[in-house]
C-alpha cells in the first residue's frame, strides 16, 4: 500500500461514514505536491466547485469555531517545496488554527523526525499475503502470474520475508493528535531480481521470476543488481519476451544518479551477454547510452563493445538498434561487427532484418561496417545511419552493400550534424540554443558550401541533351494557355522570359557531378531499394546532388516512398518535384519545409509535372508558401490537378495560400476562391463528370480520388484582411465528397474564431451534408462556447446521425471552455 493510497483509503472511509470516522463533518485530502499558497486558496481553489465561492467564507469561519469535527489528510509532505512548508509545519504542530482537528500526515520515513511517538501497522499475515495476491492479479486479469508469485514466496523463507507487500509505520505526535504515516512503495522488477539474490538460484526460482517479468518489451539498466539477476533468468523459457533494451550506464559522481547504482563489470557484462545469446525468444536488441554527467572513458567502451559482440551472433536476432549514442564508439561497433561476422561465427546476422545506428561513423569504419554487412547480412530490408562523416571510403562501402543486398527495401540516412557545424564561423561561436533564424540560415548556406564543394561546378562546360526529350511533360500546356515552357540548355534550368528565379531540371551529366552523392543516387536507381530517408539534407545536399537525386527518381523502377524535409528554398525541392512526373513508381513523397515559398512559375511547372504522375498517392507539402500573383490561372491548374492525378492524401499543415495580391474581385464570403462549389441542385456524379451546365475549365468537379486531408492551421489568405482558416475552409472541402479523414486542428498560437451553438450546428450539418464518408475527424484547439449545450448536441447528433462522421466524433474531442 501506498502512501497516496492509504489517504485515498481514509478519505473515502470517512465518505462512506466508517465508524471510526463518523465524529467528522468535514474531511479535507490535500496533495501536497500540488499545493501552493495558503491552505484556505487550496481548499477554495481545489476542493470546493465553483459555484461555492459565496458560501466559501462562511464555511470557512465554521470550520474554525468547529475544530473538533475537521480531520486534514495531508498526502506527501516529503513532496511539499520549501517555500509552502512553514504553513503545512504549523497546522501539525498546532502553532495556528485547528489546533484541535485531526490531521494525518502521509511521508517518507527520514522527514518529520521530531514527531517522537510512534505506532507500527503490522504487515500482512502469509494468509492475508496470498488473499491480496489472488484479489490483485484476478482484478488485472493475470490469474497465472499471481499463482506463480504465490507459490514462489511458499518455496523459501527468504522470499516471504522479503516479499512483505505492506511494510508501512504509522507515527503519532501526542500533540494535537497529529499523525504522520510511512508506506513503502510497492514491489518493481529490481525488487524481483534482488529477491533472487537472496535465495538459491534454483531453476524452479529462476522459472518462476522469469514468468512474472515475461512481458512484450523490458528495459534493463546495467547496474550490478540487474545484470546479474537477469544474466541467471535470461536462460528460462520466455512466451512474451521479444524486445529488450539495455540502459548503458556507468558510476558517475553526479548526486542526481541514485546512491544504489552499481556499476557492472567486466566479468557481468559477460555473464549477461552470454545468456542473451542463448536466448530463444528476443529478438530485438537495443542500447541506449545514458550519460549521467560522466564521460564513458574508452576502456568502459571497449569493455561493453567487446561483449557486446556475443549477441551479434545470437540465432534468429531480428533487428539491432543503437539509440541516441552521442560519444565516439565508432571504432569499438566496427570491431565488434567484425568480429561477430568472422569466420568463427557462422551464420552470424543472417537472419538480421533492420539494424539502426544513431552514432557517429567515421569514413573507414563505415566502409569496413558495410562490407562486414554485404557478406554476412542477407536478408537486411531497413538501414538507418545517421552521424555519418562525408567521405569517399565510407560511401564506397555503402554503394556496395546497396547493389550486392537484394532484399534491401528501406534506407535511411543522415550526415554528422555537429560535426559539419563545427566547420562554420557561426555555429562555433554560438550555441545552437542561442541562434537566431538570420544565424540558422546563413550557417546552413555555409556548411552546404563545405559539404559539396566538388559538386558546384558541375554543369559546366557539358554537352547536353535536349531537355524536351527527357521531360516532355513539364513543357506541354494543358490548360492552352498560350504560355511557352522554354529551358536554358546550359545548365537543365529553366529561367522564365530569360530572367528570373531559376529552376534546376532533374537530369544529372555524370561526366561532371564528382560530389560523393552521385555513385549512391545511381546505385539506387539500379537497385530495389523502396523507401529513401534523408535527415538534415539542407547541411549536405547542393543543388547539384537533387537534380541526381531527381534523375534517380526519374530512373528507379522500386523507389516508391522518399522523405526530404527542410530544404532551404524551392530552387533546391523542384528537381524533386519535376522528377515526380517521369517516375514510375514514387507512391509517397514527403517533403516538408518551413522555409519554401512558391511563386506562380514553379507553381505552374509542378503541377505539371505531377498531373502527369499515375502513381503519387501521398504528398506532404508540410508548411510551404505559395506565394501567387495570378489567382484565375492558379485556379484551372489545381482543377486540372485534381482532376488527372490518383492523389489520395494530401497533408498541407500549417501551408499558407497567399492570393491577395493576384485578387481581381473580392470575393464573396464562404465562397471557395479556387474550387467552385458544386451547383445547389446537382447530384454527385461519376469521377470525371462535370458539375452544372457550363462545363469547361469553371464549371465545379468532384474530386473523388483524394480520402485524407490533413489541413490543420492551413490559412488562406484571400484579400488584405481576410484570412480563411478552419471551419471556413469548408466551400473547398465539399468538392471532396470521397473524404474517410480530415484534420482541421488550429495551432496553440494561432486558435480558429470561437463557435456559438449556431456556427457549430452549421458546421455540421455542411459535414454531414457533404462529406459522408468521414470516419476520423480532428479537431485539436477548437473552441466552443454553447449557451445551451445539451440542446446543441441533440442537434449536431441528429445532423451525423447515420453518417460515418457519428463514430468520429467518439474519438476526436475538441476543447469546449
Amino acid at each position: 500500500m501506498g502512501k497516496t493510497l492509504l489517504a485515498l483509503k481514509l478519505a473515502n472511509d470517512w465518505a462512506e461514514r466508517k465508524k471510526n470516522l463518523r465524529q467528522f463533518k468535514f474531511a479535507f485530502l490535500v496533495f501536497l505536491r500540488d499545493f501552493k499558497g495558503d491552505l484556505a486558496t487550496y481548499v477554495k481553489e481545489e476542493l470546493l466547485p465553483s459555484h461555492f465561492d459565496d458560501k466559501f467564507t462562511q464555511l470557512w469561519t465554521y470550520c474554525k469555531e468547529n475544530e473538533k469535527e475537521i480531520i486534514f489528510i495531508l498526502d506527501g509532505y516529503d513532496e511539499l517545496g520549501n517555500i509552502d512548508k512553514n504553513g503545512i509545519k504549523r497546522l501539525i504542530l498546532n502553532y495556528q488554527d485547528f489546533q484541535k482537528s485531526k490531521v494525518v500526515v502521509t511521508t517518507r520515513p527520514n522527514t518529520l523526525q521530531t514527531i517522537a511517538q510512534r505506532l507500527v501497522i503490522k504487515g500482512f499475515s502469509d494468509f492475508q499475503m496470498n488473499k491480496f495476491i489472488a484479489k490483485y492479479f484476478k482484478f488485472a486479469n493475470e490469474e497465472t502470474s499471481g499463482r506463480n508469485l504465490a507459490k514462489l514466496i511458499e518455496c523459501d523463507l527468504k522470499y516471504r520475508t522479503s516479499s512483505s507487500v505492506t511494510r508501512s509505520n504509522l507515527v503519532h505526535s501526542t500533540t494535537g493528535g497529529d499523525s504522520k504515516i510511512t508506506v513503502s512503495p510497492l514491489q518493481n522488477d529490481r525488487d524481483v531480481l534482488l529477491l533472487l539474490r537472496e535465495t538459491e538460484a534454483t531453476t524452479p526460482n529462476c522459472r518462476e521470476i522469469a514468468r512474472l517479468l515475461d512481458r512484450h518489451c523490458i528495459s534493463i539498466a546495467t547496474s550490478e543488481i540487474d545484470f546479474e539477476g537477469w544474466s541467471l533468468i535470461l536462460g528460462q523459457n520466455f512466451k512474451k519476451l521479444k524486445n529488450l533494451e539495455i540502459n548503458w550506464r556507468i558510476k558517475s559522481r553526479n548526486p542526481d544518479q541514485e546512491s544504489s547504482f552499481t556499476e557492472a563489470t567486466g566479468e557481468l557484462y559477460t555473464a549477461f551477454f552470454t545468456a542473451l545469446r542463448a536466448n530463444t525468444s528476443i529478438t530485438k536488441i537495443a542500447v541506449r547510452a545514458t550519460q549521467d554527467g560522466e564521460t564513458f572513458t574508452p576502456q568502459k567502451i571497449r569493455t561493453f563493445f567487446e561483449n557486446f559482440a556475443l549477441c551479434l551472433t545470437k540465432p534468429r536476432l531480428k533487428e539491432i538498434e543503437l539509440k541516441e549514442m552521442k560519444m565516439e564508439v565508432s571504432g569499438e561497433l566496427r570491431t565488434a561487427v567484425e568480429k561477430a561476422t568472422s569466420p568463427s561465427f557462422k551464420r552470424a546476422l543472417e537472419s538480421v532484418h533492420t539494424i539502426k545506428l544513431d552514432t557517429y561513423i567515421h569514413d573507414l569504419d563505415l566502409h569496413y561496417l558495410t562490407s562486414s554487412l554485404s557478406h554476412s547480412a542477407f536478408n537486411l530490408a531497413e538501414l538507418h545511419l545517421s552521424g555519418l562523416e562525408l567521405g569517399s571510403h565510407g560511401f564506397a562501402g555503402l554503394v556496395h552493400l546497396i547493389q550486392k543486398s537484394k532484399n534491401l527495401k528501406k534506407l535511411t540516412l543522415s550526415m554528422n550534424k555537429e560535426a559539419l557545424m563545427s566547420k562554420t564561423k557561426i555555429f562555433q561561436d554560438k550555441s545552437e540554443n542561442n541562434l537566431t533564424p538570420f544565424d540558422l540560415h546563413t550557417g546552413s548556406l555555409q556548411m552546404s558550401k563545405h559539404a559539396t564543394q566538388k559538386s558546384k561546378h558541375a554543369f559546366i562546360n557539358q554537352p547536353l541533351p535536349d531537355p524536351h526529350r527527357e521531360l516532355t511533360y513539364i513543357f506541354q500546356d494543358p490548360l492552352h494557355t498560350g504560355i511557352k515552357h522554354v529551358p536554358v540548355s546550359r545548365g537543365y534550368y529553366f529561367i522564365p522570359g530569360g530572367q528570373g528565379q531559376r529552376l534546376p531540371l532533374p537530369i544529372c551529366i555524370h561526366g561532371q557531378h564528382k560530389s560523393i552523392f552521385h555513385d549512391l543516387f545511381c546505385s539506387i536507381a539500379n537497385s530495389n531499394l523502396q523507401s529513401l530517408t534523408f535527415l538534415y539534407p539542407s547541411l549536405y545536399l547542393s543543388v547539384p546532388d537533387l537534380v541526381c537525386l531527381g534523375d534517380c527518381l526519374r530512373k528507379s523502377k522500386h523507389l516508391s516512398r522518399l522523405k526530404l524535409p527542410n530544404l532551404k528554398n524551392i530552387e533546391y525541392y523542384m528537381p524533386i518535384l519535376l522528377a515526380v512526373g517521369g517516375s514510375n513508381a514514387i507512391e509517397t513523397l514527403r517533403i516538408d519545409s518551413n522555409t519554401i515559398s512558391v511563386t506562380d512559375k514553379a507553381f505552374q511547372l509542378a503541377v505539371c509535372s505531377l498531373r502527369h504522375n499515375s502513381t503519387l498517392r501521398t504528398l506532404s507539402l508540410a508548411h510551404w508558401t505559395f506565394d501567387l500573383q495570378d489567382k484565375h490561372l492558379a485556379t484551372l491548374y489545381l482543377q486540372n490537378l485534381f482532376s488527372h492525378s490518383k492523389l489520395a492524401e494530401i497533408n498541407l499543415t500549417q501551408a499558407t495560400f497567399d492570393l491577395s495580391s493576384g485578387m481581381r474581385d473580392a470575393p464573396t464570403l464562404l465562397l471557395p476562391p479556387l474550387l467552385a462549389p458544386p451547383h445547389p441542385k446537382a447530384c454527385p456524379q461519376p469521377h470525371g463528370t462535370q458539375w452544372g451546365a457550363g462545363g469547361g475549365a469553371g464549371g465545379a468537379k468532384m474530386y473523388t480520388n483524394v480520402k485524407i486531408f490533413k489541413i490543420s492551421d492551413l490559412r488562406f489568405k484571400e484579400f488584405p484582411g481576410f484570412l480563411r482558416k478552419g471551419y471556413l475552409l469548408m466551400p473547398y472541402l465539399r468538392n471532396f465528397p470521397n473524404l474517410t479523414q480530415l484534420d482541421l486542428s488550429s495551432s496553440h498560437t494561432h486558435p480558429n474564431t470561437l463557435l456559438d451553438d449556431s456556427s457549430a450546428i452549421t458546421f455540421f450539418t455542411l459535414l454531414a451534408t457533404h462529406l459522408k464518408r468521414v470516419r476520423e475527424l480532428s479537431l485539436a484547439n477548437w473552441e466552443f462556447s454553447f449557451a445551451h449545450y445539451v440542446d446543441t448536441c441533440a442537434k449536431i447528433g441528429v445532423r451525423v446521425k447515420g453518417n460515418a462522421l457519428k463514430n468520429a466524433l467518439k474519438t476526436h474531442s475538441a476543447t469546449s471552455p
